[in-house]
């Protein structure tokens, strides 16, 4: 990875533009990730996100809403939302204990 909210910078040089918009996300949490963290990161949330007790409970079906979600945007980059995500995966998770 090149470091989070890197894609935004470094995709417009990989296409060869010299000026891009750099307010463009790449409209994927899981891409976004990859190229934020790289494939440790990546693997590291999916691990983490394997370790979460999958019930029909609220937590754990808003955070499987949230990334269902993710394959069509990035989330994670604004406070208010993200925090609510982390609080549903807890949530999920404390579920399995």
């Amino acid at each position: 990875g090149s470091g989070p909210d890197s894609f935004r910078f470094m995709y417009g040089a990989q296409l060869g533009a010299d000026r891009w918009d750099t307010n463009i996300r790449s409209n994927s949490l899981y891409l976004e990730l990859l190229v934020g963290s790289g494939v440790l990161g990546l693997a590291a949330f999916i691990t983490m996100l394997f370790r979460i007790h999958w019930t029909r409970s609220a937590a754990a079906v808003g955070a499987a809403v949230f990334l269902l979600h993710g394959l069509v945007d990035v989330f994670l980059m604004t406070t208010p939302i993200y925090l609510g995500f982390w609080i549903l995966l807890g949530l999920a998770h404390e579920s399995r204990v």
